[in-house]
């Protein structure tokens, strides 16, 4: 299994190279800026790879990365091995946050409530997977997640620094999930809130969101 890590992280980091090259043929290297504390290794790199890491985890116990950054998965089993906590940087204030949508159930539908969502703003992006909408509100951006596993998405998400998810039922709950919370996350209860309720609660929650 380490191996076929090893190897993916290896293409990874020679694809990302070779995207990265100059038409003069001189390789870009980024530097990895000063650690804030030190605990904390901060890397600049577009593409994290375990070759960066190797040598450079003693003591450490949080590396921070770019928000954009691709962190290969030796990467992150290599972090989760260690228990160090992998935080991606936020973006800049200011830029308006892109807006993602997870559903993780079948009597739901998915593209349905997408096409809803994006006639009102099209700034609405079906997101693939839960680690990518993670990794996308921890940059920054908000989200909205309709599963019937809402107590476990809840908690799942608020393991990462920057994410703060709620469980949202109707207008009102939202009220006090940005008043209380300031969510950038919401989970609704697709058992509980039909298709009409979750477009109305998304459209009222990213009208209230500030960039």
């Amino acid at each position: 299994m380490n191996s076929e890590l090893s190897q993916i992280d290896r293409i990874v980091r020679e694809v990302i190279r070779r995207l990265e090259q100059p038409s003069s043929g001189a390789a870009v290297s980024t530097p990895v800026a000063a650690m804030p504390d030190a605990t904390t290794l901060r890397i600049e790199d577009r593409v994290v790879t375990g070759d960066l890491l190797n040598g450079r985890l003693e003591n450490i116990r949080r590396v921070e990365v770019r928000h954009d950054a691709v962190v290969t998965p030796l990467v992150r089993d290599l972090l989760r091995e260690k228990d160090v906590q992998l935080h991606r940087v936020t973006q800049r204030r200011g830029k308006t946050p892109q807006r993602w949508l997870l559903v993780e159930q079948q009597k739901v539908r998915a593209e349905a409530l997408h096409s809803q969502l994006t006639a009102n703003d099209e700034a609405w992006t079906l997101a693939t997977d839960w680690q990518q909408l993670i990794d996308s509100v921890a940059a920054g951006d908000v989200a909205v997640v309709v599963t019937s596993a809402w107590a476990a998405r809840v908690c799942q998400a608020n393991r990462h620094e920057t994410v703060r998810a709620v469980h949202v039922v109707d207008l009102t709950s939202l009220e006090q999930a940005l008043e209380q919370a300031d969510a950038n996350l919401l989970v609704v209860n697709a058992d509980q809130v039909d298709e009409a309720a979750v477009v109305q609660i998304a459209l009222q929650f990213v009208g209230s969101s500030k960039p």
